[in-house]
């Protein structure tokens, strides 16, 4: 379990790892309608949804008293929208996309040692916990339609531009209550 920094924290690990890919353009994690730079690459985190196979792995978390038995919990998938931009004419957008979709495949999973290094790195996540988590994130692509491409640029309101959507499954995030336990009964 990670605590609230978790997802913050995923998407500095994956800005990181795709800075080491690539040599000479920016890594940015704005929305798409902002994205002034060239070349450059963009992550930006369009859904979070919950892990189904995860979903309800904390219920209950109260006695029926309302005292904490478990800190809640909960299981999301981070969906990522990876878009290049740079000059068409020298294919820049694709030469992008293909060191990113390489730097994925072979660094699918994120690596406690990788985490710590950049928590170490970045004051605003440093009391991230994820290095720490049993469940390991994990980045896949997810294959989306023209349709649903169209319907994504649409929804941002700016221009289409070369992209690529990768989920990464599974971050879990606890709860930072504090679990009491049980008053131990009393013999007389």
């Amino acid at each position: 379990m990670s605590n609230y920094l978790a997802i913050a924290t995923v998407t500095e690990v994956l800005k990181e790892l795709l800075q080491e890919a690539v040599q000479g353009a920016a890594v940015t994690t704005m929305h798409p309608s902002k994205q002034k730079e060239s070349p450059a690459i963009n992550i930006y985190m369009y859904q979070v949804n919950p892990n189904k196979s995860l979903r309800n792995t904390d219920l209950p978390t109260r006695r029926s008293n309302g005292s904490l038995i478990q800190c809640p919990q909960i299981a999301l998938n981070l969906n990522y929208l990876i878009s290049f931009y740079g000059n068409d004419a020298t294919h820049e957008p694709q030469r992008l996309l293909g060191s990113v979709v390489s730097a994925i495949h072979a660094n699918p999973v994120l690596e406690s040692q990788q985490i710590r290094d950049v928590i170490n790195k970045i004051d605003y996540i440093r009391n991230s916990d994820l290095d720490t988590s049993v469940e390991q994130v994990k980045f896949t692509t997810i294959p989306f339609s023209l349709e649903e491409s169209f319907k994504i640029w649409s929804a941002f309101q700016t221009q289409h531009a070369l992209s690529i959507a990768y989920e990464a499954s599974v971050v879990q995030i606890e709860s930072e209550d504090t679990v009491s336990a049980p008053a131990l009964p009393v013999h007389g």
